[in-house]
């Protein structure tokens, strides 16, 4: 919810400072190992036309229908399939609610700009890549059809004649008209300045691309990247730019590649310094080289080398692939010295301290990573011919309920004789081996530790069909309900395992299904542990189920479940003088954080929500985000002058008008 939401930018924030004066520092002479994992987010390729998904299979029984389970990660999956009767409307506007048409339209699970995209790759989702796309008509409207249904999509509207902007956290019911916020657009920031050479000299034809501050610095091109070359006498202008931090990059034949990390937002300027230009002096690029080589002296092809420089105002970065035999040459760099960051398959990635630029014979020794080796059984001791290893670190330690880390290292084994598996690619820590197959329940191995110069075990997984969970879902009147969603979830605090997203999960196993005509449900191939259910459908209100003890071979029957039509509480969000709020976010948080909820005020400033579960809860408002940039400190003030407290009973509305402003 909201409040969690600051939290988080504020960690973002600080992380990007973190890794800043990281990369800056100059301390220590020789290489130092660095985590793999830590890549920045990459950006989603566009798609200009809807991608059609089939609807996964299903098996089918006896009042029972079970989705086939594919465990898909955070965030992934179908955005869009004809089957579907639900769509998504919305309308863009200007800034005198004037209707914008031919505005481009993307729809998205993945942010498209902003702060957004550092939270995603902080939490450690993986982007979806899937995109919808629509043009406003004449009236500023547009819809989406057949969308998979969601509590967090991003809408992103493009337009020449103003800034792109983003809305965030919009709802897609799973039937019916969903109504996304009113978007307005407006004119955005120019920045512009010259590119000379250090005598003066104009270049151009030099590129320059504006990306977000938010990809960490990183060399990966932002999903609202702007670019445009200098004219004749090195002019270069970008306008409509969003509010919000920028990386400035500029590059042109002959000479080194600059960027400039300084372009902070002020009072949503990308640049305010009284119209200035933001110039830039290039220099004839310099190289560095040198040689990747193992712990054998023997050279390492493909390795990836980035040198990357952070000066006080501009710095400089490249990249090069070594040959097969290991060597590598940089080209197109600033005057300075430079870290190297080094990373090959099977090896342990290294970073360099103070390499000056125009080096020829850099010397690289990686150390290799641990493999580790085992065998998958099923239950009566027979191989199981395919299936999925991947490893996962974890921290024993922390506690009795353990938590895991998705890593990079993850295999797919076919028609194996013996069951075999190897994965390569383990720096030192703890970890376990989780194997998924069809027709079992997945399974982690034991923990265990790779550290140096200590053999490691052979890992056998022995693997089940695990336990089942069942049940059936009645009305009030004792009536089954069809298509429910049941899922199956850790025990854990849901709060929580959404505000991390992707980045832990424990050894419970997330399955999907929707009950039959019967109303009947189950949830099968369950790893042993302790779970919760979620119940969900759009006409009543959430249910869930908590400390179900599931072993392997046995089933848990809930018996019958009734769900609730719920309660209504809505309102409208306006200012201290009375005006009307659109798009301001709205939060409903219950005590339990499953039975949290949170919308968008429309065009009047109003907000409802529907089948709310009986209960206490703490109602609350923060204003429309800006497109790009948040004020965490005015969202945290708007939810803490704003909050009440509301009482919710089956079939009742709660009529609440929330206040934001001084």
């Amino acid at each position: 919810m909201r409040p969690l939401h600051v939290l988080l930018l504020a960690s973002v924030a600080l992380l990007a400072l973190a890794l800043g004066l990281y990369f800056s520092s100059s301390d220590g002479e020789g290489p130092t190992a660095v985590a793999p994992d830590a890549a920045a987010p990459a950006a989603s390729a566009p798609s200009e036309s809807p991608e059609v998904v089939k609807p996964a299979e299903t098996q089918r029984g006896e009042g029972v229908e079970v989705v086939a389970d594919t465990q898909p990660r955070p965030g992934t999956g179908p955005i869009s399939s004809p089957l579907r009767s639900n769509k998504l409307v919305g309308r863009v506007v200007d800034a005198e609610r004037k209707p914008v048409a031919s505005a481009r339209v993307t729809l998205s699970r993945d942010p498209m700009m902003g702060e957004q995209i550092g939270m995603h790759w902080f939490m450690g989702r993986q982007p979806t890549g899937k995109k919808l796309s629509a043009t406003t008509d004449a009236q500023g409207r547009y819809e989406f059809k057949g969308v998979e249904p969601a509590p967090d999509y991003f809408v992103a509207v493009q337009h020449p004649e103003f800034a792109q902007t983003q809305e965030e956290l919009v709802a897609v019911a799973e039937g019916g008209e969903s109504m996304a916020p009113e978007v307005m657009l407006r004119q955005g920031s120019s920045l512009f300045g010259y590119v000379r050479d250090i005598g003066g000299n104009p270049v151009g034809e030099a590129t320059l691309h504006l990306d977000s501050a938010y990809m960490m610095g990183q060399e990966t091109e932002s999903p609202d990247r702007m670019t445009t070359t200098t004219d004749p006498s090195g002019y270069y202008e970008f306008k409509n730019i969003s509010a919000g931090p920028r990386v400035l990059t500029v590059s042109a034949e002959g000479y080194g590649l600059q960027v400039n990390n300084h372009l902070t937002p002020f009072k949503g300027n990308v640049e305010d310094n009284g119209g200035s230009p933001v110039d830039f002096r290039l220099s004839p690029g310099k190289p560095i080289a040198g040689r990747v080589i193992g712990p054998d002296g023997m050279g390492i092809p493909g390795a990836r080398v980035m040198a990357m420089n952070y000066g006080n105002t501009t710095g400089s970065r490249g990249e090069a692939v070594a040959d097969p035999t290991g060597a590598f040459q940089i080209d197109g760099l600033q005057d300075g010295s430079y870290i190297l960051m080094v990373d090959a398959p099977g090896y342990r990635a290294l970073r360099m301290n103070r390499v000056q630029v125009g080096e020829m014979n850099v010397q690289v020794e990686m150390a290799k990573q641990a493999c580790i080796a085992g065998r998958v059984f099923d239950s009566e001791g027979a191989p199981v011919a395919s299936f999925t290893g991947s490893a996962l670190r974890t921290s024993p330690e922390l506690g009795a309920t353990p938590i895991f880390e998705a890593t990079s290292v993850e295999n797919t084994f076919s028609k194996t004789s013996d069951g075999a598996f190897e994965l390569c690619g383990l720096d030192p820590g703890t970890y376990a081996v989780q194997i998924s197959a069809a027709g079992y329940a997945p399974t982690l191995s034991e923990p265990f530790t790779v550290a140096e110069a200590q053999p490691l075990p052979t890992i056998n997984v022995r693997l089940t069909r695990g336990g089942t969970i069942k049940g059936r879902v009645l009305d009030s009147s004792g009536a089954p309900i069809a298509g429910v969603r049941v899922s199956s979830r850790d025990n854990i605090d849901d709060g929580m395992a959404g505000f991390f997203g992707g980045m832990i999960s424990t050894t419970a196993t997330s399955r999907e299904t929707r009950t039959g005509p019967e109303g009947a449900f189950e949830l099968t191939l369950l790893n042993p542990g302790v779970y919760r259910i979620v119940v969900e459908h759009p006409r009543y209100a959430m249910e869930s189920i908590t400390d179900l003890h599931v072993g392997d071979g046995t089933p848990v029957d809930v018996g019958a479940l009734t769900l609730k039509e719920g309660g209504t509480v809505q309102g409208k969000v306006v200012s201290q003088a009375g005006q009307a709020l659109p798009g301001a976010f709205v939060q409903l948080l219950g005590n339990d954080p499953t039975f949290s909820y949170q919308t968008r005020t429309d065009s009047e400033g109003k907000y409802r929500f529907e089948h709310v579960r009986q209960g206490s809860y703490k109602l609350s408002a923060t204003r429309m985000s800006s497109g790009a940039a948040t004020d965490p400190i005015g969202t945290i003030l708007d939810q803490q002058h704003s909050e009440t407290s509301v009482s919710v009973a089956d079939g009742t509305t709660v009529t609440r008008e929330l206040y934001l402003g001084n």
